[in-house]
């Protein structure tokens, strides 16, 4: 019976642990599991949210953020439009099968299998993005190194970006990646932008929830781009230029 007094047991139980299990709370008050989850979702109203994974932060990355925020704030940089946040992600010919989120539902265990190879081909893609324009999607013809990152900078965003009236006064970040922090790309774009690019020593390491293309980009582009399934890099390649097409289209 969900009396009452029971709703308010069960309540009384996730309040003092947010993280009891269903099993857990039914040894605790005189309910079955499935009338726990009934009261939890129904009067309840509670929803089972997923504890979500990211770096784990050292102890000098803590000073190293606060760094940053003092630094974009004594120098008002407006994040919506003068700042370029860029970053590679790594795209598997196989890959959108999400074991979360795609479920079977079925009376027994259904013999149903995702087929994918030992060494799945994967292509790396790299974009940037700013309030007002978008670049990309670069498509990395082998594993990204000082060399060829600095010659994308070079022969491909550049000439994207430095056309714009306003270039100088942009921003440019990137992440802490080994080819990032070799000493040719450093010096290269510190001759382009001045002390307008976040080098090394100015972007907090393990930080991509401070990187757009972390939270936003990459999830909003994968999530899409495996419908229709790929069976090409080529055909993996064209679902990427539409879906970054689309983004681009909300900037």
């Amino acid at each position: 019976m969900r009396t009452e007094d029971l709703i308010n047991s069960i309540k009384q139980l996730f309040i003092s642990d947010l993280k009891i299990s269903l099993r857990k709370a039914a040894n605790s008050v005189p309910a079955s599991i499935s009338t726990i989850r009934y009261v939890a979702r129904k009067d309840l109203k509670l929803k089972p949210y997923k504890v979500h994974r990211t770096f784990k932060l050292l102890s000098a990355d803590h000073a190293k953020r606060l760094k940053f925020v003092d630094f974009v704030k004594s120098r008002r940089i407006n994040l919506k439009t003068m700042f370029i946040c860029s970053d590679e992600a790594l795209f598997y010919l196989h890959g959108g099968h999400n074991i979360q989120n795609n479920r079977i539902w079925a009376e027994f265990q259904p013999d149903e299998h995702v087929e994918t190879p030992l060494h799945d081909e994967k292509i790396m893609v790299w974009c940037a993005f700013s309030g007002k324009k978008f670049y990309g999607p670069y498509f990395f013809e082998e594993n990204v190194n000082g060399e060829n990152y600095l010659d994308m900078l070079k022969y491909y965003f550049w000439p994207k970006h430095s056309p714009l009236e306003t270039a100088q006064k942009y921003y440019f970040q990137q992440d802490g990646a080994p080819p990032h922090r070799r000493k040719i790309v450093q010096t290269w774009l510190k001759a382009k932008f001045g002390d307008r690019f976040l080098d090394a020593s100015r972007w907090p390491p393990r930080s991509p929830d401070l990187n757009p293309c972390d939270f936003s980009l990459w999830g909003d582009i994968k999530s899409r781009v495996y419908d229709p399934k790929p069976t090409t890099i080529q055909q993996l390649r064209e679902n990427i230029e539409r879906e970054t097409k689309i983004f681009s289209k909300k900037i």
